[in-house]
């Protein structure tokens, strides 16, 4: 396979994600994963285990921030690059988290990262 150094805007789709604030409660839930890189762990391919969810409330607020299934989420902000995952639900992130919507170039992302020879479950 050949590696080819593009832009991630190339890619697809770049969403930066969204916290509700704290002072309306009204926004936390059960209905929709909140991924945050905390909730992230480097080498491990998708987070199913998560300390926060969106509410029904909040899907109203955020749903253009809404990431679907298959989506690469980034950390971009303190482990920069270092903590990736590949999202098996439809999710929220925070906005310390990049998520591109690989549609233009489906798996790309994922064969380049989860490809090389990482030992990942």
């Amino acid at each position: 396979m050949t590696r080819q150094l593009v832009e991630i805007g190339q890619l697809g789709k770049v969403i930066t994600g969204d916290t509700p604030p704290k002072k309306n409660p009204e926004y936390y839930g059960s209905a929709y994963p909140f991924i945050k890189p905390t909730d992230m762990q480097v080498g491990q391919r998708y987070t199913y285990a998560y300390e926060e969810c969106y509410s029904e409330a909040a899907y109203e607020k955020y749903r253009k921030k809404l990431i679907p299934e298959g989506a690469t989420a980034v950390v971009t902000i303190g482990s920069i690059g270092q903590k990736l995952t590949l999202t098996h639900t439809a999710c929220f992130v925070n906005q310390a988290v990049k998520d591109a919507l690989n549609n233009s170039f489906p798996g790309v992302l994922r064969l380049g990262y989860f490809s090389d020879g990482a030992n990942l479950s």
